[in-house]
């Protein structure tokens, strides 16, 4: 039996189950993902691929409910999955209040832990980065769940979480945290095609073509 074939449930001699492993080598292999909270407003931006004219666009960022949203990094046929599961368990709340975005995280997380537990099945080869209008959550394929003010998934999340710890800070307008997401997924490759979402009190807005290249053109103009 070779390393890659053993079950999700094997651990090894460094105490890491290796399928989880493997499932967040896919992870640091998808396109970037960054989230920055604001003083009023969770901003997510998400680098996608330039696509054939002929395809319908694909979101990386997802509306869940009037009042969460998804982004994710890793494999795309796994993401569709947990955001499908994550709109139906933010409709099936009984108390008829929205569901908190902490308890809709742990849920599906309950969901990506399940599956180290049992041979036959591997991971969610994905992480998910879940906001509301003022928390940001990131998931890992072994099911933990953590919170952050600013937070990178994807590939190169290492360099672009460095540059965020020197660039946050906690009472940033919406346009600076544009700004910083901007300059944080361009630092190894300018020319990059953004989507750009923002969570407010007031709802949801995905920005047009036009606004995000607006703030590309005056991000590095800037001294945010």
């Amino acid at each position: 039996m070779t390393e890659n074939n053993k079950s999700a449930i094997t651990i090894n001699v460094n105490g890491e189950l290796e399928q989880v492993e493997n499932a967040q080598t896919a992870v640091d292999r998808g396109l970037p993902v960054v989230g920055i909270k604001a003083a009023d407003s969770v901003v997510m931006l998400a680098v996608v691929k330039k696509s054939s004219k002929l395809q319908f666009p694909f979101k990386k960022i997802e509306v869940i409910d009037n009042h969460i949203v998804m982004a994710t990094a890793g494999m795309i046929a796994d993401a569709r999955v947990l955001i499908n599961r994550a709109r139906i368990l933010a409709q099936q709340d009984i108390s008829g209040e929205p569901i908190d975005v902490r308890e809709l995280v742990n849920k599906i997380c309950d969901l990506k832990q399940q599956t180290t537990q049992h041979a036959g099945i591997r991971p969610f080869c994905v992480s998910l980065m879940v906001v509301d209008k003022d928390r940001l959550f990131t998931t890992s394929p072994d099911g933990s769940v953590d919170e952050y003010f600013a937070w990178a998934i994807g590939k190169e999340n290492e360099e672009i979480i460095k540059f965020l710890e020197e660039a946050h800070s906690f009472n940033l307008t919406e346009k600076e945290a544009v700004t910083i997401g901007i300059k944080a997924l361009s630092q190894t490759e300018e020319e990059r095609s953004f989507e750009v979402g923002i969570m407010t009190p007031k709802g949801f807005k995905r920005l047009s073509e036009e606004e995000i290249d607006s703030y590309k053109q005056s991000a590095f103009e800037s001294n945010v």
